[in-house]
């Protein structure tokens, strides 16, 4: 400060002269301000930021209070250069997502040397807040896989990520395949693949997040579980089949097996009905067919023996089940496995479905028979046959029929029927045999298998002539129209039918008057036809 001593007196009224300067002092008046700077203007979760604070002037009394932060929070705050440059660490908040942040520092919170105490706000640049960790969802479209089947698994997130892979699933009893996104990763598709051989009620697919990120960095956190989806891929398998009982099984009687299965079963027969593979010793092969037990673990297959059908050693049941176009699937639509397992023994079951039959029938002995005689035939057959009752064998002698009642032979294969010629039965030309009748019997073999009454392999019966009418002389005739005495006279003489053994004891000659003769001889010209030598 100068003082102008010419506009002073003092007491004695002398006017002061010139000027006079005090000793020098400062004067500081000016408020200090600042800037405030946030080095990472896009902040994820778990990052920090530097913030610098830097005044026009060394400023003292600045704390952590001074400042306002948009999302976050700041920690650490120092100065190494006497207060003119300030740093501090910028925490975002956690599951947060903003754009627009600011750190706003109130300037009345401090002071330059000078005591001069900042006035009004500074506010920072701009900074981006993304610590919000994506989210996901986990949902299994199919909830029920048998053997064969997939089903598409679509993983939701709150936000585009990546990173994804099919490592960070645990996929309980299966796996995942073709994981992929079409929307830029918010949107994720796979395939399930059940186990095969599982049973499991209870399953879900885990997604671990920290495998994931989003845009701003942002890893995922925890663990995020699908919807509960079953597993049975364990297909229904055959335990044991039980055969029929021992014994011999004749044409229309029911072979029955049972099949058992580890769980219940369904038969779907729209494509064809399953069966079971019969062979016979007489070839080819007989099916079972199924007959009953969908929905329950035992099936029913019958086969019904048909004529012509023949196993003397025990049948033989196939290795496995064959579908013929039908299906046996569990509840949950596993196929059941074919293979027949546990399968009974069968040495003892047998079939004899073929009818003893006819293979010859001997007839009498050619000749001629009379009122008495007695005609045996004998019938062969393929089989040792059992008779009950009295069947006969139908005969024609001259055109009427008659029988040949059975007389012998039950359970051997030759059957003895005989028929005793009566009075008045006739024939010729030789009988004939017609037929073999049951007559209310049965010739049966050993199963029970009606014998077939066709006759074959009949003898020739056409020398065995039946004749119970006797010889008629139809006529006696003289041969020498005018005999004289003492020359011998020939007669013929005709019979009705042929003859054997006429000599001359067989006539009578009978005189008139004087006349006496003799028979001279007797000879044969036919068999019905004599000439007499008297």
């Amino acid at each position: 400060a100068t003082l102008d001593l010419t506009g002073v007196t003092d007491t004695a009224g002398n006017a002061g002269t010139g000027t006079s300067s005090s000793g020098n002092y400062a004067i500081d008046t000016a408020r200090p301000t600042g800037t405030v700077v946030v080095a990472d203007t896009a902040l994820a979760a778990g990052e920090t930021s530097r913030v610098t604070v830097t005044f026009n002037e060394a400023v003292t009394g600045l704390s952590l209070a001074d400042f306002s932060v948009a999302n976050g929070a700041l920690s650490g705050l120092s100065s190494s250069d006497g207060g003119l440059t300030w740093t501090a660490t910028l925490t975002p908040a956690a599951n947060i997502s903003d754009t627009t942040n600011l750190v706003v520092l109130d300037n009345t919170g401090y002071a330059d040397l000078s005591g001069n105490a900042g006035a009004g706000t500074t506010s920072s640049n701009n900074y981006a807040v993304d610590s919000l960790r994506p989210t996901a969802t986990v949902a299994v479209a199919s909830t029920a896989l048998a053997a064969g089947n997939t089903s598409r698994v679509t993983i939701t997130f709150s936000e585009a990520v990546t990173g994804l892979t099919t490592a960070d699933f645990s996929v309980a009893n299966g796996s995942l395949s073709g994981l992929s996104s079409s929307d830029g990763g918010t949107t994720w598709t796979a395939t399930l693949n059940p186990a095969a051989g599982i049973t499991d009620t209870t399953n879900v697919v885990t997604l671990d997040n920290t495998g994931v990120i989003d845009a701003a960095g942002n890893a995922g956190a925890g663990t995020t579980t699908s919807n509960n989806y079953a597993i049975d891929t364990l297909a229904p398998t055959i335990a044991s089949v039980a055969v029929p009982a021992n014994g011999t099984y004749v044409a229309g009687q029911n072979l029955d097996f049972t099949v058992n299965l580890s769980e219940a079963v369904v038969v779907d027969t729209t494509g064809g009905t399953p069966r079971i593979a019969v062979t016979l010793d007489t070839g080819g092969t007989a099916y079972a067919s199924y007959l009953s037990g969908s929905g329950t673990g035992a099936l029913t297959f019958r086969l019904v023996v048909a004529s012509g059908q023949l196993d003397s050693n025990g049948i033989a049941v196939a290795s496995s089940l064959d579908l013929n176009g039908g299906t046996l699937r569990d509840a949950a639509g596993n196929n059941a496995v074919t293979a027949l397992n546990g399968v009974g023994s069968t040495a003892g079951v047998r079939v004899d479905a073929i009818a003893p039959g006819v293979t010859a029938v001997a007839v009498p002995a050619d000749g001629r028979y009379n009122a008495g005689d007695v005609l045996s035939f004998t019938v062969s057959f393929s089989e040792a046959v059992t008779v009950t009752g009295t069947p006969r064998l139908a005969l024609d002698i001259g055109g009427t029929p008659v029988f040949a009642r059975y007389a012998s032979g039950s359970g051997s294969n030759a059957l003895v029927f005989e028929y005793t010629v009566q009075a008045g039965d006739n024939d010729s030309n030789g009988i004939a045999v017609s037929s073999l009748q049951a007559n209310g019997g049965t010739l049966r073999d050993a199963a029970g298998n009606a014998a077939s009454p066709t006759l074959v392999g009949v003898s020739s019966s056409a020398g065995v002539i039946v004749d119970t009418v006797d010889p008629l002389a139809t006529g006696v005739v003289r041969a020498d129209a005018n005999p004289t005495a003492g020359n011998a006279v020939r007669y013929t003489v005709s019979f009705s039918e042929a003859v054997t053994g006429l000599d001359a004891a067989d006539f009578t000659l009978t005189f008139t008057g004087s006349a006496a003769a003799s028979i001279a001889s007797v000879t044969r010209v036919d068999a019905q036809t004599y000439t007499v030598l008297v």
